[in-house]
This record gives structure tokens, C-alpha cells and sequence, in this order.
């Protein structure tokens, strides 16, 4: 069953725990997406080679300070409200703050450990079929479709961000397990049709339905993302 951490909406975080009362996944919901990287990732931070899966959530500043309070090393970043189109892209989601607050989840794009039992060893890359692979997608009909390969994401585009925890020595951390985009802008490279009339952002807007309750027939039907979703 999901927690609420917080309850302050627009967006909210919610987490689950096992038996144990150990926080196993969470969700951020009613975020507003930017820099959406599932298809190829991004260059780790400090790394020429490596690479991550990540986003960018924008929360209010109360989910925010949620977030900091459950993971203590993980933060998120703050960008004053007057500077945030210029920076991020978009405009400032919410206006009426002084400052924009945006919480970076991501994930390895290969493993980072020997795994004997199922002959993986660290620095493979984990497969596309992999539960642990983070995905992209979008209600249609009812049920949730993987967009991950066919659709790119544009700054200011609405959803919720999935995660997974992980617990070692060193502490409690997120880590990024999906992405259900519920009001999606699609992102045009600037080698288009579009780009020749000055868009080079955005080609088209599209609302998704809600993400199913939990236990409906339709959380239970999704492939590959049902344990993300609860």
C-alpha cells in the first residue's frame, strides 16, 4: 500500500514499504517533466563513457522538502522563478513561488555489479527487456503503452515519475524506474518541417488519461510496468 509523504498538491509523493517497514519503491505524481532522457541517456556526471537514464521533475517547493526529508543525500536543485524559462526551457510552473524547485531522478544505463547467478558482470548493459531498464509511457485505451523508442519528450510536459529504492552502507537513494507521461508535448529535432516555420521545440500537444487506480483491470493488464505503478 502507497504512503503519502506528502500531500501538498499539486504534487504529491508517495512511497511503499515491506513488512519490514523499509521503503521499497515511490512515485512523484502531477510533476511537470523536463529533460526526459530514456532512449540513449545522458553522460554520467563527471564521466566521458558512462551513462545514465534520467529526469528532471519540477515539484512545489513542500514535495520538494518531502523528497529531502526521506532522501537526505539526493537533494534537488532550486532555480529562482525569474530565471527559470531562460534556463530550463519552459515556463516557470509555479509562478506564484520565488524559486522553481526541480529533482533529478536517474538510473545506470549498465550494471554496476557482478550478478554470478545470471552471468551478468558490471559494465554490461542492462537489456531493454529488463525490468530495471526505465520506460516511457502512455495510457491509450485504457492501459499503459511504451512510447519509449518512439516519442520524445519536451520540457513542460506533465506526468509521473516512478522509482525504486535502494538501501546499502551508504544510505537510502532513488532510483529511477519510469516515466507515465499524462499531458505529453512532443519534442521535434530542428531538422524538420517544423523547424522551417522558427518551431524547432514542439510539434504537437497531447493529453493522456490518468494513470490507472491501483488494482483495476487495467494497472493489472500493464506489461512491464505494473510494479512501478501501485
Amino acid at each position: 500500500m502507497s504512503t503519502e509523504i506528502s500531500v501538498n498538491k499539486p504534487t504529491r509523493l508517495l512511497v511503499e514499504k515491506n513488512e519490514k517497514g523499509e521503503m521499497t519503491k515511490g512515485r512523484i505524481e502531477e510533476v511537470t517533466l523536463a529533460y526526459v532522457k530514456l532512449q540513449e541517456g545522458e553522460l554520467a556526471f563527471g564521466s566521458d563513457s558512462e551513462r545514465d537514464y534520467a529526469v528532471t521533475a519540477v515539484v512545489t517547493e513542500a514535495t520538494a522538502k518531502d523528497f529531502k526529508s526521506v532522501f537526505v543525500k539526493n537533494g534537488f536543485r532550486t532555480i529562482p522563478t525569474e530565471e527559470f524559462e531562460g534556463k530550463m526551457r519552459m515556463k516557470a510552473p509555479y509562478p506564484e513561488q520565488k524559486d522553481q524547485y526541480c529533482i533529478k531522478l536517474k538510473s545506470n544505463t549498465a550494471y554496476s555489479a557482478d550478478i554470478p547467478n545470471s552471468s551478468i558482470t558490471a559494465g554490461m548493459p542492462v537489456p531493454y527487456e529488463s525490468p530495471s531498464r526505465p520506460k516511457l509511457f502512455e495510457i491509450v485505451n485504457g492501459k499503459p503503452v511504451d512510447i519509449t523508442m518512439t516519442t520524445k519528450v519536451a520540457n513542460g510536459s506533465k506526468g509521473v515519475v516512478a522509482f525504486k529504492v535502494s538501501i546499502n552502507k551508504f544510505g537510502t537513494f532513488p532510483l529511477l524506474s519510469g516515466v507515465m507521461v499524462t499531458d505529453l508535448i512532443e519534442y521535434a529535432d530542428g531538422n524538420n518541417f517544423a523547424a522551417d516555420f522558427g518551431d524547432t521545440a514542439t510539434t504537437t500537444t497531447r493529453k493522456a488519461l490518468p494513470a490507472p487506480e491501483a488494482n483495476s483491470p487495467q494497472a493489472n493488464d500493464s506489461a512491464n510496468s505494473e510494479a512501478d505503478w501501485f
